[in-house]
């Protein structure tokens, strides 16, 4: 009698984990902390772009971007489980779209990718941290991670 009822348990624990197998993708791509409580950060995308001298991390909402993250690309390259902040030129941006809640002043950002490339269609995820000058001195967080495709944005000439 016990076994008849472990039987549905067991499938509906089965098809659960199947069911979270499929949003893998989803987790890696977030932005959470208290900065989100006052600053719209929702997005639908997100998409890695290598340029010359920088790589882009763009959270997209539609054709809006609520936050762009740029890394300057030195002689050394990009490294993964090394920690880049402001003062390795990391820039932290939103789109004009959003002119009417501009982020407030940055003070401090660290960005660490855990899988880098410089070959487009190969993977580039991470994470990082930024913390922003609030009101009446508090000190707003946002957390974000990502996960996607690079795509090569270097604009080729053509002769």
């Amino acid at each position: 009698m016990k076994t008849k009822r472990l039987i549905p348990l067991i499938f509906i624990l089965g098809y659960c984990c199947l069911l979270s197998l499929g949003c893998d993708d989803d987790k890696d791509n977030y932005l959470e902390g208290s900065l989100t409580d006052s600053y719209n950060m929702s997005f639908d995308n997100v998409k890695v772009g290598l340029f010359t001298d920088e790589l882009s991390i763009e959270y997209l909402s539609g054709n809006k971007k609520p936050l762009k993250l740029t890394v300057k690309i030195s002689d050394q390259g990009l490294l993964t489980d090394t920690k880049y902040d402001l003062f390795d030129d990391v820039n932290l941006t939103r789109s004009p779209d959003y002119a009417t809640s501009p982020l407030p002043n940055i003070e401090s950002v660290e960005l660490t990718f855990s899988q880098i490339s410089d070959q487009a269609g190969e993977q580039v995820s991470g994470k990082f941290k930024a913390l922003f000058e609030g009101h009446g001195g508090n000190t707003l967080i946002l957390r974000g991670g990502f996960s996607a495709k690079l795509q090569d944005m270097t604009i080729k000439q053509v002769l």
